[in-house]
């Protein structure tokens, strides 16, 4: 393998176009835009039907995939990616997503099962045939009343905007551990921690 060629990849689910992008559906696409700007990570284009680009993290060849296929249809890019590296695998995914059972501010790492519900994740273990990668789960709450399709795709609230920088920038830590640490290690150090202010997850989520 060249030293050039990815180790791992990094997904970041959301939903293309400015309508969506500071929606709390697109908190993987806000994820992998700030690991791309904390790492200085150059030269993003078209590609893999979404935006990607390439670099060393932590010392680590590292893909970073935004599909822009819509949420429901992220397996499809997957595929199209791994197409192009077929020395990598399923696992060697990390794929960051939204998570409404989880409050604001909370996060959690699985390493396999089912979707949960997430139709993001649905498509990627659909296109795939597998579901041997690392989810990092990032809670956005669940809406006290009203649909949940609307609060997924509505912008965070003031609250939320005011601690996001915050959250974000926990997440991007969490995924650079994942990139160089134990998977176990990680989840351990970040089981029941809330990464924004614990006041936000009151009667939101989980």
């Amino acid at each position: 393998m060249a030293r050039s060629d990815p180790e791992r990849f990094v997904i970041g689910l959301g939903n293309p176009g400015s309508r969506y992008r500071m929606t709390r559906h697109n908190i993987g696409f806000q994820v992998a835009a700030r690991l791309v700007d904390r790492h200085g990570l150059a030269g993003e284009r078209k590609r893999f039907l979404g935006r990607y680009v390439a670099g060393r993290i932590a010392g680590v060849e590292v893909g970073i995939l935004t599909p822009e296929t819509f949420m429901n249809a992220s397996g499809r890019s997957v595929v199209a990616l791994l197409s192009a590296f077929p020395e990598r695998s399923v696992s060697d995914l990390i794929v960051i997503h939204d998570d409404i059972d989880l409050a604001f501010g909370a996060v959690k790492v699985k390493t396999e099962g089912g979707h949960g519900g997430h139709n993001g994740i649905r498509s990627i273990i659909s296109e795939t045939g597998r579901n041997d990668f690392i989810r990092l789960r990032a809670g956005i709450g669940r809406p006290a009343h009203g649909s949940v399709t609307d609060f997924v795709l509505a912008p965070y609230d003031p609250e939320e905007r005011i601690v996001l920088p915050t959250y974000l920038d926990a997440l991007a830590d969490v995924v650079e551990a994942l990139l160089t640490e134990p998977v176990e290690r990680v989840m351990n150090r970040f089981h029941g921690k809330n990464l924004a202010l614990p006041h936000l997850s009151e009667g939101r989520g989980a």
